[in-house]
């Protein structure tokens, strides 16, 4: 299974219109907004970068690109120095990436419990981590308690609805379901939108550790100066679907 090494997006080029808010109804960014206009990004193994843009920016859209959610109109993929058409580029990501939505409840179906919506992740984490059926269900359990346990969610809750938690309680579940895959990117959009102050920094603070630990490629997308600064090695801002270095 092929890992990071580099990642690029180059000459990246991507128009909201009808059709294409039609097709890809997950995407949050305006229809009428600025266009991903001859965008270059590009990330290395084990790098934490920060995108900053406010809102209707492009920064939702270029989420959903990095992710393969979406497909650039025009642009290049680009993974460990050689190029990929879109498909190849979506079949490494559906293995490798995680992407943390900007609305957590995106990433929970409103009739089942939290904890069905988890085993959703279960077969990926199987496939991911190479092991049998019994032993990847007693894993991932496990992973699941420990993860909740490091970014301060009660894992009873687990049993409950969406409809019965806050929306910060949604968005640390959509960043443990997220990383108990242990994905080899992670895509955060504004992974702390809906914590109070103190709170962002402890799970800010969590995933510095985890990313320590298991050298995950991040990308963090806010509106966030702060978080911004805070999280990133290597930043960005975005602007009328513009990356520029800070």
């Amino acid at each position: 299974m092929e890992s990071i090494r580099t990642l690029e997006l180059k000459n990246l080029y991507f128009d909201w219109n009808k059709d294409s808010r039609e097709r890809k109804g997950r995407v949050t960014d305006s229809a009428h907004g600025p266009l991903l206009n001859d965008l270059q990004f590009s990330i290395k193994a084990s790098e934490r970068v920060g995108i900053l843009g406010g809102t209707g920016s492009g920064k939702s859209t270029l989420a959903q690109i990095l992710c393969a959610r979406v497909e650039a109109k025009i642009g290049e993929y680009h993974l460990n120095e050689r190029k990929l058409s879109f498909q190849e580029y979506k079949s490494f990501v559906r293995l490798q990436c995680q992407l943390l939505p900007q609305i957590p409840t995106l990433g929970f179906n409103p009739m089942l419990g939290i904890q069905q919506s988890m085993d959703d992740a279960l077969p990926l984490y199987q496939k991911k981590h190479g092991l049998e059926k019994q032993d990847a269900y007693e894993n991932f359990t496990q992973d699941l308690k420990e993860l909740c346990s490091v970014f301060d969610i009660d894992d009873s809750l687990l049993q409950r609805l969406p409809s019965q938690l806050s929306g910060g309680q949604l968005q640390r579940f959509a960043l443990v379901r997220a990383l108990v895959i242990r994905p080899d990117l992670l895509i955060l959009d504004e992974p702390v939108s809906f914590l109070d102050l103190p709170l962002q920094k402890r799970i800010l603070a969590s995933l510095l550790e985890f990313q320590s630990s298991y050298k995950t490629t991040m990308v963090i997308i806010t509106h966030l100066r702060e978080v911004h600064d805070y999280f990133s090695q290597r930043r960005y801002s975005l602007v009328e679907g513009k990356l520029s270095s800070i």
